[in-house]
């Protein structure tokens, strides 16, 4: 590994790890400013971990400018990132809103650095420095969940044991490209072998099962044409327009309790998803802008102690997410970053790599209806690294048509 990215890429490490480690060793209690009115012990590491953060990239601010801040490939992102800044000029919880603005840039911009240093070989996309990437963010994933469970729970060892949505779809995707190394690239791996059992065994989800078969076959039918993968494409999109937002499709609700081994009515409540996602357009009516990023927890706090709620939650939708931090601006930009992603995989990419670009894309818009992407409360979680890595295409720098 290049002496350059071992700094941060234990930053990454850090930023997740160390305000967990910092609650078990100091036996802190799981509530926090959202509950209690004021700062737990993990959000004192969580300030320490991303300061620690800020220095470095302004200590290299020099090497950010010149493999980010030039990159338009990378629009998006910054534009998501100062839109999630500038809410907090009308969030309800400003001090929180420009914390978790702040965490999501950052983060993502020492991911993108940690990612670009393993995958730029000589100036050339390698495989192999992807996959040893993939194995760090799911290791640090895995040590988050476990660390998470032992600061504010219990944990028995048994299979999906971890049982975290964020990180079974961490894994699915991370399975996903090492699958079509593997089948399709000729790239000889075995990490897809290791990642399917991880899956299996550690956290697996009902979102992640589904949104992995539609990018599997997504993947098949690009062996044939563009007119029939984007066929399939909207069609899927279509079905969940229909399913989400009109009205239940029985059959698919019966194969999803087949699938998941759930009561039939947990699956047409979205497993209790439904009811948050009334509840939280409820509490924005009224509010203009929004209520701010990242606020999605605290919405639902008084419902909370009013019994409405079993418990605070995220808002388990990302395009949810995007409308709390800022309406149908929010909502407008996060689908202008995926069509400006997915365009751009035709234009960046040989025709063997833009289908598995298109595919990862496809992988965030489903995964994004029933969980969190890009932020939130989410930000906290090493999904989080998935998502801005991939998404925006930083391997079409080194990988462009000729």
């Amino acid at each position: 590994m290049a002496n350059k990215i071992k700094f941060p890429l234990f930053l990454l490490y850090f930023v997740f790890i160390f305000p967990l480690l910092l609650s078990i060793g100091l036996n802190a209690p799981s509530s926090s400013r959202i509950v209690s009115g004021s700062l737990s012990i993990r959000n004192y590491g969580e300030i320490i971990s991303i300061i620690f953060c800020i220095f470095y990239i302004l200590v290299n601010n020099k090497n950010f400018y010149i493999f980010f801040f030039k990159n338009n490939l990378l629009k998006p992102f910054f534009l998501l990132s100062s839109l999630y800044l500038i809410s907090t000029i009308w969030s309800d919880f400003k001090l929180l809103t420009f914390f978790r603005a702040t965490e999501f840039f950052v983060i993502g911009l020492i991911s993108l650095y940690v990612y670009n240093g393993f995958c730029n070989i000589n100036d050339k996309f390698n495989h192999k420095g992807l996959r040893n990437y993939l194995l760090h963010i799911i290791l640090i994933g895995i040590l988050y969940v476990f660390s998470k469970k032992i600061a504010f729970s219990e944990i028995l060892i048994k299979q999906n044991f971890l049982a975290d949505n964020a990180l079974s779809l961490l894994l699915a995707g991370s399975f996903l490209i090492c699958f079509y190394q593997q089948i399709k690239l000729n790239e000889k791996n075995k990490m897809f072998i290791f990642l399917f059992f991880a899956f299996i065994y550690l956290s697996y989800s009902l979102t992640s099962i589904i949104t992995i078969l539609i990018c599997l076959t997504y993947l098949y039918t690009s062996k044939f044409n563009n007119k029939k993968k984007y066929i399939f494409l909207f069609s899927i999109l279509i079905l969940m327009f229909f399913y989400f937002f009109l009205s239940e499709i029985k059959f698919i609700n019966q194969i999803l309790s087949y699938i998941s081994f759930r009561p039939i009515e947990r699956i047409e409540s979205l497993t209790g998803r439904e009811n948050i996602w009334k509840l939280i357009i409820i509490e924005l009516d009224g509010k203009f802008f929004g209520s701010g990023f990242a606020t999605d927890q605290y919405l639902l706090l008084d419902r909370m102690r009013n019994f409405e709620v079993s418990s605070i939650s995220s808002g388990h939708n990302v395009y949810l997410e995007s409308y709390i931090a800022s309406k149908w601006l929010g909502i407008l930009l996060l689908l202008y970053s995926f069509y400006f992603w997915f365009r751009k995989a035709n234009i960046c990419f040989q025709k063997e790599h833009s289908n598995l670009v298109e595919a990862l894309i496809v992988f965030a818009i489903i995964s994004g209806f029933t969980s969190s992407g890009y932020g939130g409360s989410m930000v906290s979680h090493p999904y989080i690294l998935f998502w801005v890595t991939f998404t925006p295409l930083m391997i079409a720098t080194n990988n462009e048509k000729k």
